[in-house]
């Protein structure tokens, strides 16, 4: 029995990883633009060219025209010297960025002069670059935020938070995490957590993919998962932390955390598994008998829909913690 449990859960780990695999290939490709300049740290370029732009592949794969462009200006030349050169000689504000990032690693003062290019180009990422690193972050983050830069749109955010200016403040950080930005998602969630909104917390986190399994992710799902253990959980939020780990988290590797997925990873996501079945059961089960007793199927469709648009709210079971 034990072989069978073990090859089950085997077998549905593998069909997880099958099915975020294939959710990220459906992610559009300005979204993962956006995603990999935070994930590869580009404004602050230290690496060789060829793993500076290799994570831009896959994007560029999927179609989207500047990794694809700059991609091409960069396979023609093998040092990031002479890819500086070849983006500067495009003569636009996305090449001035990208030489900018390239001269970082070589020169401040040059890569500073090259995004200032950029920002008179009207490139937005180039005015981020600029403002990152100098003093006029205001005025060229408001340029970059007209053109709904998720980066420039976080700062602003942070900038209405500061002067306690939350109504604002709340609408720059969601722009920002809809665009993609991965300190957006995490300030929604910190703010859904503050006010209680607990399951939209465990949603923005989810889509923070460097702090989902780390600190912040971790941390406020074993606060709610503990809670459980005294029935003071709502089932609703164990059923979102069950799928946020499912299509988000992924496999655990780290010793210490071994006792967190005996007690709190595995179970949770069994229970949104479990769920699942029975929702997909018994919505499967009204439509064989609803067509079978009255033969009109596009009524119990739309019943079904509607059904299966609320399930995370009527179709579950009582969470049992372990």
């Amino acid at each position: 029995m034990l072989w069978v449990c073990h090859f089950q859960k085997v077998k549905m780990f593998a069909k997880r990883v099958e099915k975020r695999e294939t959710r990220q290939r459906l992610k559009s490709g300005e979204r993962e633009f956006v995603e990999t300049i935070q994930k590869s740290n580009c404004m602050y370029n230290h690496g060789k060219i060829a793993d500076f732009f290799g994570p831009f592949r896959s994007i560029a794969a999927k179609g989207h025209e500047e990794s694809r462009w700059a991609l091409d200006v960069a396979d023609s030349t093998n040092r990031p010297e002479d890819a500086i050169d070849a983006f500067i000689k495009t003569n636009c504000g996305m090449g001035f960025f990208w030489a900018a990032c390239l001269a970082f690693q070589f020169s401040w003062v040059r890569a500073m002069e090259l995004a200032k290019r950029s920002c008179d180009a009207g490139c937005s990422w180039g005015m981020v670059f600029y403002a990152i690193h100098s003093d006029q972050e205001t005025e060229l983050l408001e340029k970059a935020c007209l053109q709904n830069n998720p980066i420039a749109l976080f700062f602003a955010g942070m900038e209405h938070e500061c002067l306690l200016n939350m109504d604002k403040a709340h609408i720059c950080y969601k722009r920002a995490a809809n665009l993609g930005c991965d300190m957006a998602c995490q300030k929604m969630a910190e703010l859904c957590r503050r006010d209680k909104e607990i399951v939209q917390a465990i949603r923005w986190a989810s889509q923070s993919w460097s702090q989902f399994d780390v600190v912040f992710g971790y941390g406020t799902f074993w606060i709610l998962y503990e809670q459980s253990s005294n029935d003071n959980a709502n089932d609703c939020e164990i059923m979102e932390i069950g799928k946020a780990l499912y299509w988000n988290a992924h496999e655990v590797k780290n010793e210490q955390t071994k006792r967190m997925c005996t007690v709190f990873y595995n179970p949770s996501i069994d229970y949104y598994c479990s769920c699942m079945d029975l929702q997909q059961e018994s919505l499967f089960v009204f439509l064989l008998c609803w067509n079978n007793l009255t033969g009109v199927k596009d009524v119990g469709r739309c019943i079904a829909k509607m059904v299966w648009e609320e399930r995370y709210e009527w179709l579950i079971t009582k969470f049992k913690a372990h």
